[in-house]
C-alpha cells in the first residue's frame, strides 16, 4: 500500500473512534466465536482489538497483524507491554507458536489484491474448524474516489465473497449483509458528494439513535442489501 494511503487510512480510523455502538455491533457478530487465541489481519489502529477484549473474558492471548509500517507502529505503542495481546509484523514470515482459534478481519480483505490467498492463510495458522469472520464493503456500485483513495481493489456482493471464501478452502460458509442505512449514506455521502468518512454531527447521531435500531431490526429481518457484508465460516485446518 502507498504510504499516502497507509497515513490517509490510519486518520480515518482515528476519526471514526467515536462511534462507539457501531463497533460494538460489529463486534456482537464475532466475539463470542473467536476462542482463547484469535488472530487478527489487518489491525490499523487496534481499535476493534480493544474492543474484543472488552467483550470476550476467554482471550488468553490475541494476535493482532500489520503490513504498514504506520500501523505497526500505532499497535506497538499501544500494545507493546501487553501479555495478552501479541504484535505481529506481516511483512515477515509468520508461523504461530500456537495455533490460532480463529481468524477476524475488519475491513481488510478489500485492500488485498490476493484476497483467497489472505482468507486461505487460516487454513495454515489456525486449528481445524477454527472460527472464520471477515467484514468487508459491500456493492461494486457503492465503489467511490474514498475508496480507490484508501487502496481498496474491490467492493464484495453475498455471491463473490462466497465464491471467494470456497476457492480458499473454508467449509460452512455463510454471508449476509449489515447496515441498509449505511448503504444509502455511502452512496449520498462517498460515491455522489466524494467525502471521506468523518467524525461529526451527522456520525454522531448515526451511532447513538440510528445503530441501536439497525443492529435490532438486522438481527429479526435479512436485508437484500447493506454498506457491508459479513462473511462467517470455518477452516479446514493445517496442512501437511
Amino acid at each position: 500500500m502507498a504510504k499516502q494511503n497507509e497515513t490517509l487510512q490510519v486518520e480515518v480510523l482515528e476519526e471514526l473512534t467515536t462511534a462507539v455502538n457501531y463497533r460494538k455491533w460489529l463486534i456482537s457478530k464475532c466475539y463470542k466465536e473467536v476462542g482463547v487465541r484469535p488472530f487478527e489481519l489487518g489491525s490499523g489502529t487496534g481499535i476493534y482489538a480493544q474492543e474484543l477484549l472488552k467483550h470476550s473474558e476467554d482471550i488468553e492471548n490475541l494476535a493482532v497483524s500489520e503490513v504498514s509500517e504506520i500501523s505497526l507502529e500505532r499497535l506497538n505503542v499501544k500494545f507493546g507491554n501487553s501479555h495478552s495481546i501479541s504484535v505481529i509484523d506481516l511483512r515477515k514470515d509468520y508461523a504461530p507458536a500456537d495455533l490460532h482459534t480463529s481468524f477476524i478481519s475488519w475491513n481488510v480483505l478489500e485492500h488485498i489484491e490476493d484476497d483467497v490467498a489472505a482468507l486461505a492463510r487460516a487454513n495454515d495458522i489456525c486449528e481445524d474448524n477454527s472460527f472464520v469472520f471477515a467484514l468487508v464493503p459491500a456493492f461494486p456500485s457503492l465503489m467511490s474516489s474514498f475508496d480507490k483513495k484508501i487502496g481498496h481493489y474491490r467492493r464484495y456482493t453475498k455471491n463473490t465473497l462466497r465464491v471467494k471464501a470456497t476457492e480458499a478452502g473454508l467449509k460452512n460458509v455463510r454471508v449476509e449483509y449489515l447496515n441498509f442505512v449505511g448503504w444509502f449514506g455511502w452512496f449520498l455521502l462517498m460515491r455522489l458528494g466524494g467525502g471521506n468518512p468523518k467524525d461529526g454531527l451527522v456520525l454522531k447521531l448515526f451511532d447513538t439513535y440510528f445503530v441501536p435500531i439497525l443492529a435490532k431490526v438486522e438481527s429479526l429481518i435479512k436485508i437484500p442489501f447493506g454498506q457491508s457484508a459479513v462473511l462467517t465460516a470455518r477452516t479446514n485446518g493445517p496442512t501437511e
